[in-house]
Formats: C-alpha cells, sequence, structure tokens
C-alpha cells in the first residue's frame, strides 16, 4: 500500500482518463458504483487503486470528484516494480490528484 496519497481528491475526468492509460474500472458493486481501477503488469503485478464515491457504470458522465481510499500492488511490492514503471506510477498518483 502507498499511503501518501490516501485522502487526494481526483477530479472526474482525471479518473476517467486512466482508462487511456490501460486502466480498466472495476465492476459495478451496490448501486452501480465502480469503485476501483486496476492496471495489470505484462510482468506479473497489478495496480490497484480505490476511489470512493466512484463512478456510476450506467453513466460515467455523471462522476463526482473522487477521493482516494487505497493504492495498492497486487503481487508484488512497490520496491519489486522496475525503475521506469514506479515513477510512471507515482506520476499518475500524482498529477491526478489536486493539492490543496
Amino acid at each position: 500500500r502507498l499511503k501518501r496519497f490516501v485522502g487526494g481528491k481526483v477530479p472526474p475526468g482525471k479518473a476517467l482518463g486512466l482508462e487511456r492509460l490501460g486502466w480498466v474500472r472495476g465492476i459495478a458493486g451496490d448501486g452501480g458504483m465502480q469503485q476501483d481501477l486496476t492496471l495489470s503488469l505484462p510482468d506479473g503485478p497489478t495496480l490497484v487503486i480505490e476511489i470512493s464515491p466512484g463512478i456510476p457504470a450506467w453513466n460515467p458522465g455523471h462522476t463526482e470528484t473522487q477521493e482516494l481510499l487505497a493504492v495498492r500492488i497486487k503481487g508484488a511490492t512497490f520496491g519489486d516494480l522496475d525503475a521506469v514503471t514506479a515513477a510512471e506510477f507515482l506520476l499518475t498518483l500524482h498529477t491526478m490528484t489536486e493539492t490543496t
């Protein structure tokens, strides 16, 4: 888990814009909200960003500002990532979150 970004605010366009970078929205849960985005890396690990309130599966165009609930890596640790992947992941998180 990367705690540094937890609580960060993500504008709707930036949350949805991750799909252009290969991220995939999760399965819709209660109320039809998709509350995670994942990116599967070629060498096995999966990057996961959990958001709230989530993206409405039935109408993504009405997405609200999101809060980052968790940032984690499944199948590896942050230190296991190669330097380029780690830097790109941190840059993605940094540029998508609003600073207050």
